[in-house]
């Protein structure tokens, strides 16, 4: 059965004033996302898109199911892409959308929806570099990472975002770490421990802070050594139940500032998951990165 689910999306990037809908995915991806402005609705803000889902389903009552995980694809890559915020606000309609019938089965759905408003910045290009981040996941740990880094962006706390961003960092950490084992090091100067007993250095395969560790120094090579403790402490006092609020005045800087470097390390670190060959890979692929 060929289906058609039409959503309402939040966001804060939409079409140009006057852009034709905006087409992700195809028969390459087993479905199509059609995303248009709703500004023509009066009670609707320019802020919110119109997203119409078009795939195949074996029966309408298992449609929503599918088309949520297909729509989710495309959110989490839209995020990761563009650097903005696209959620989901409402599910209007599921439609029996098979070529050629006269009757057709519907489901209607009613939410309230919410109102945002949006940069008039989605292209052509975002579209085909959605496609493109979702050929080239390799498995389920890319999408975990995507999903984390949407909800870091949708967050409306700094604490939250920090805390789901940290969330994807440390999946890709954990993804692209190499299999050297390293020596332990000293807590206080960082250098390899030696055992006097065995007369040897310990090593060991890389600790989850270890392997984040790496990925700064590799991306902020010239003050990794300034922010990754910054982000440690923090990561640490969100970690055992406290508030950044208790340390901030230790900080040098603002949660924001901080939300903002782990924002732009984690989109960095994550572009190294996707190694998975694209068989119709476009001229570019557009990472874009606000400027906050």
């Amino acid at each position: 059965m060929h289906v058609m689910a039409d959503y309402i999306l939040d966001a804060d990037l939409c079409l140009p004033e006057g852009a034709p809908p905006l087409v992700i995915g195809g028969s390459h991806l087993g479905w199509t996302l059609t995303l248009s402005n709703t500004s023509s609705d009066p009670i609707m803000s320019v802020g919110v898109l119109s997203a119409r889902l078009e795939f195949e389903a074996p029966s309408l009552d298992e449609a929503r199911e599918i088309s949520e995980g297909y729509l989710a694809q495309a959110l989490n890559a839209a995020c990761y892409v563009t650097g903005h915020s696209f959620a989901y606000n409402s599910l209007k309609q599921i439609v029996d959308w098979t070529s050629g019938l006269t009757m057709r089965d519907i489901r209607l759905f009613h939410e309230v929806p919410m109102r945002e408003t949006a940069d008039a910045g989605l292209s052509e290009e975002f579209a085909r570099s959605i496609e493109h981040h979702i050929f080239t996941q390799t498995g389920q740990r890319q999408q975990t990472a995507l999903r984390w880094f949407r909800l870091g962006l949708q967050a409306s706390s700094t604490e939250d975002q920090f805390t789901y961003f940290w969330f994807a960092l440390e999946i890709a950490a954990e993804s692209l770490k190499d299999t050297e084992k390293v020596p332990s090091s000293c807590p206080h100067c960082r250098g390899p421990l030696y055992c006097k007993s065995c007369d040897k250095t310990p090593v060991h395969r890389k600790y989850a802070g270890e392997a984040i560790r790496g990925l700064v120094d590799r991306l902020r090579t010239r003050d990794s050594d300034d922010v990754f403790p910054v982000l440690q402490i923090i990561r640490h006092t969100l970690m055992h139940g406290d508030r950044i609020a208790s340390v901030i005045d230790d900080l040098p800087c603002t949660e924001e500032q901080a939300v903002n470097v782990l924002c732009h390390i984690t989109r960095e670190a994550m572009r190294g998951m996707f190694t998975a060959k694209n068989p119709s890979p476009g001229e570019t692929v557009v990472i874009a990165r606000r400027a906050d």
